[in-house]
């Protein structure tokens, strides 16, 4: 948080320059294994938006939702980022519900039915769209390898590697994930649907875990090489996913507001992906296609 609230210098001076704080900026928000941002009451429920009950609180309605937005940019890296704002007839009461939907989520625990949407681009977006559009964006790249075996669904999830046979409603995978930096970290996901509610549990795994769990990889999949790109728009948080080794693009909103999605207008957004072609689009699916060839000269 403390970003927002200092010049770009001296963040740049504290964080990068101080011997204890040498490190970049991504690896300090990926310490957490997700961020939630509940944004200020003073942008979208104003009348309930006070300095009576908190002494350090200065700001006027207008400086609390400029900081606001400020604080959003600055935890704009996290790959895990759900901004949940005032929209919606709920309330208080209905923003803690979101909040505990997004944590269950994060730990793999049933919720109810998610927010997540996705939507087809007609073409990958350029860099210059975003910063014409005034739009702070971080990027990395992602490998999904899928195993052969899936997690058991009776058992919690551990070390050993699971027996049953892999399937779209019950799987699991390893990523390997590069920043802007050049840093690697890696992670372990195992993805069980129960009826129509998809369950998704993860973990951060090592190096040397990640390699042996490259062992069981599925020889009928290929791995799955994605950029991908993240930013904030009108409260929501947005990943585009672009497949490397084919012409596809997809956009995620992970805004966790119950009243629609607020596309950006600057992207040549298509068609939303339908719940009965989600097995298609996913990463699972398109593993399991061959590859396109580069045409010959």
């Amino acid at each position: 948080d403390g970003k927002a609230y200092i010049s770009d210098d001296l963040w740049r001076e504290v964080a990068y320059n101080t011997p204890s704080h040498s490190i970049n900026e991504r690896l300090l928000c990926e310490r957490y294994d997700a961020v939630l941002h509940l944004v200020t009451a003073a942008a979208g429920a104003e009348r309930f938006y006070t300095l009576e009950n908190n002494l350090a609180r200065t700001e006027s309605v207008e400086e609390a939702r400029k900081q606001d937005i400020q604080t959003q940019k600055a935890w704009a890296p996290h790959p895990r980022l759900y901004v949940v704002d005032n929209a919606g007839n709920g309330g208080f009461e209905g923003k803690l519900e979101r909040v505990v939907e997004a944590c269950a989520a994060v730990v793999g625990l049933p919720v109810l039915p998610k927010h997540t949407r996705k939507f087809l681009l007609k073409s990958d977006p350029l860099a210059s769209v975003f910063s014409q559009n005034g739009v702070r964006t971080s990027t990395f790249r992602a490998t999904k390898t899928f195993l052969k075996h899936a997690p058991q669904r009776d058992t919690s999830m551990s070390y050993a590697l699971p027996q049953s046979p892999s399937s779209y409603s019950n799987h699991a995978y390893v990523r390997k994930r590069i920043s802007e930096e050049g840093s690697d970290s890696y992670q372990y996901s195992e993805v069980i649907f129960d009826g129509n509610e998809r369950h998704e549990r993860k973990r951060r795994i090592s190096k040397r875990e990640y390699e042996l769990y490259l062992r069981d990889a599925d020889p009928e999949r290929s791995p799955v090489e994605q950029s991908r790109l993240h930013f904030l728009y009108e409260n929501q948080s947005f990943v585009v996913h672009c497949y490397l080794d084919r012409n596809l693009a997809v956009l995620h909103c992970q805004a966790a507001r119950p009243d629609g999605v607020a596309l950006p207008p600057f992207l040549d957004v298509g068609a939303e992906i339908a719940h009965a072609d989600r097995e298609r689009f996913s990463a699972y699916g398109l593993a399991a296609l061959p590859v396109p060839r580069a045409a010959s000269p």
